[in-house]
């Protein structure tokens, strides 16, 4: 499988976690995961499902078993001792040994909720080959420049969200959102311990503009978030507009790519 179709899978993968990851703090006051959404991310992986009786089980490796259910939980023992615990018969539960077990597991679960869906997350991602040369890189550049001329949202998003995130570029921060604008950007702090944002890559589909500030800006200073506003209003000129930006991002990869190499 070609590198650009291994880095969408992982986009995808990212996002299902996202979406998993958000149902987990909800499910605290109450409401149910969805399941669904983690069954598409299991998908991903080369785990083996096994249902029995009522249950959902995923076998992993190192003899491990995710149950998919509201907990998450991710047993290590044999089958049977996780279907027993799970979804007991009658006559398991009337067995003394076996009711201890049912009512005590914590000695067999590894982890829970968060910690499965991050255990899942970068199996999931791992098994993927993400090596890549400068040709990859360029061609979803010049992709994107194409899908920026004609006014292609869908291609636009898709070459900006690969590049960004080869780049590990991140949704922004609470002050940076604005409603209907793929936002993405480098969270970091000083060495005085200032939380910045930056680079930051933007892209409006309602008027078709892609811009980039390339200095991080602090948090905690006001007229930052209020500069990249007006940047993203059109009321002050971006510092890397338009098709520049993919060249930006591009060599960003290269320059990091050639360092590690």
């Amino acid at each position: 499988m070609s590198f650009k179709a291994n880095l969408l899978k992982k986009i995808e993968i990212k996002e299902l976690a996202r979406e998993i990851s958000s149902a987990i703090k909800a499910a605290q006051s109450g409401r149910r995961i969805d399941l669904d959404t983690m069954r598409r991310l299991l998908a991903f992986s080369d785990y083996r499902l096994n249902e029995t009786r009522d249950l959902e089980l995923y076998l992993m490796p190192a003899d491990q078993i995710l149950v998919l259910d509201n907990d998450l939980a991710i047993y290590k023992t044999n089958l049977e001792d996780v279907v027993m615990r799970k979804s007991p018969t009658i006559k398991e539960m009337v067995n003394i040994r076996n009711a201890i077990k049912i009512l005590n597991d914590s000695k067999v679960i590894v982890c829970k909720k968060a910690d499965s869906l991050k255990i899942v997350l970068n199996h999931c991602i791992d098994a993927l080959d993400l090596s890549f040369d400068p040709a990859d890189i360029d061609e979803i550049r010049r992709e994107g420049i194409v899908s920026l001329e004609n006014k292609d949202t869908k291609g636009v998003v898709q070459a900006v969200g690969m590049l960004t995130e080869i780049l590990d570029f991140a949704p922004p921060p609470t002050a940076f959102e604005l409603k209907n604008h793929h936002i993405a950007g480098i969270s970091s702090e000083t060495p005085t311990g200032k939380k910045t944002f930056g680079p930051i890559s933007s892209y409006f589909p309602g008027e078709n503009r892609l811009f980039l500030i390339k200095a991080p800006l602090e948090l905690d200073e006001p007229q930052n978030v209020d500069f990249f506003k007006q940047v993203a209003d059109g009321d002050e000129k971006a510092p890397i507009e338009g098709q520049a930006v993919f060249r930006f991002l591009q060599d960003m990869i290269i320059g990091r790519h050639a360092v590690r190499t």
